[in-house]
């Protein structure tokens, strides 16, 4: 994924902007309206037991029902063969870890 302006359905992925122990998160944009999101991506294969993926599950089942102004807002959801992707709102200021550090 290394490569500027993948492709999944609706959005051009560009660069990566993060990453955890199973998922990485990249910059995307809306190929109709250019809408900044961010694209958060499980390779199924990280997730080879039962219990990740429900937790992948779980994840998306609370985002769906959460709406708060500090709560990044979940936008859509893509699986394929061989990943899962979860649609985010872009959050546009500084990474969590640089702001609880400066705390």
């Amino acid at each position: 994924m290394s490569q500027k302006h993948q492709e999944l359905e609706n959005y051009f992925i560009n660069e990566k902007i993060g990453q955890g122990v199973f998922s990485k998160v990249y910059r995307a944009s809306h190929k109709l309206t250019d809408e900044q999101v961010a694209v958060k991506i499980y390779d199924k294969l990280a997730l080879e037991n039962a219990h990740r993926r429900e937790m992948i599950q779980s994840e998306i089942d609370i985002l769906k029902t959460l709406n708060h102004r500090s709560i990044i807002k979940y936008k859509d959801f893509h699986e394929d063969a061989h990943k899962i992707y979860i649609i985010l709102e872009l959050f546009k200021g500084v990474p969590l870890n640089q702001y609880v550090e400066k705390m």
